[in-house]
């Protein structure tokens, strides 16, 4: 989990078309928090919800917490 290389992950998002998204406000981080999602969970949920951007993920956790906003692949 985590610690991925970031200069992989930027030129993958540049060739695909994706993107980062902008750090979300704490007020949205605390509410995925309240959701029993973790810290860095949070933050990334966030920032896609902040961005109007979708959400793949294979986390299961995430998709049962905050399966609106998340989808699976």
């Amino acid at each position: 989990r985590g610690g991925g290389d970031v200069a992989a992950l930027r030129e993958f998002l540049e060739r695909s078309g994706g993107k980062l998204g902008r750090a979300p406000p704490a007020s949205l981080v605390g509410e995925l928090r309240g959701l029993g999602l973790q810290p860095g969970d949070a933050q990334v949920v966030g920032s896609a919800i902040q961005d109007g951007i979708p959400l793949l993920t294979r986390d299961k956790q995430i998709l049962k917490k905050v399966p609106k906003k998340s989808g699976s692949f």
